[in-house]
């Protein structure tokens, strides 16, 4: 059984369905070709890349136990930990970077100014209402698409327990000699 209480990294083959409520949802097209469905999701996330018949699904989440299908990664977060992985689906070449930081951006601005060398990109954002009535700081969940490079960057804030998860996603689709 997995903690509820705690913030999943997980991708998986195939399109997985968001298995809660989906607050926001928008649609767009990388420049690689490579299709993405991203969805917030509570405090959290799903994004669905997919090429063709090829197909990926990363969530940032809290409890991941309600999936019947097995992940082809899947980690708990915590302050302090940081990920970086890379794998090949086929056409799809993904790689990712995840770090948990004992920071609370006050404001997706805030977080957008630290993206470096970011001129063109596309935003969803969603503010919740903070756990924490003496807090004016409210988490929110944001994530932006930076569709010339190929790259997706999110970020999640807890201020209940004063830290935020972001993380740097390159999607790109692999010539046909170089897929597995």
């Amino acid at each position: 059984m997995i903690d509820e209480n705690n913030v999943w990294f997980s991708l998986f083959k195939g399109n997985v369905p968001s298995p809660v409520k989906v607050f926001e949802r928008c649609n767009w097209v990388l420049e690689s070709g490579v299709a993405l469905t991203a969805c917030i999701i509570g405090k959290s996330h799903r994004i669905c890349f997919t090429s063709g018949s090829d197909c990926l699904t990363e969530f940032i989440a809290y409890s991941m136990d309600s999936f019947s299908v097995e992940p082809l990664d899947q980690r708990s977060l915590k302050l302090g930990d940081s990920l970086d992985r890379e794998f090949i689906h086929r056409s799809l070449y993904y790689k990712v970077k995840v770090e948990v930081i004992g920071q609370v951006y006050l404001s997706f601005d805030e977080f957008l100014k630290t993206i470096p060398d970011i001129e063109s990109y596309e935003t969803m954002f969603r503010e919740f209402k903070n756990p924490l009535s003496n807090s004016d700081s409210q988490p929110f969940t944001g994530i932006v698409i930076a569709s010339n490079r190929n790259q997706i960057f999110t970020v999640h804030t807890y201020p209940e327990v004063n830290y935020s998860i972001i993380s740097v996603v390159e999607i790109n689709v692999l010539e046909p000699e170089f897929a597995s």
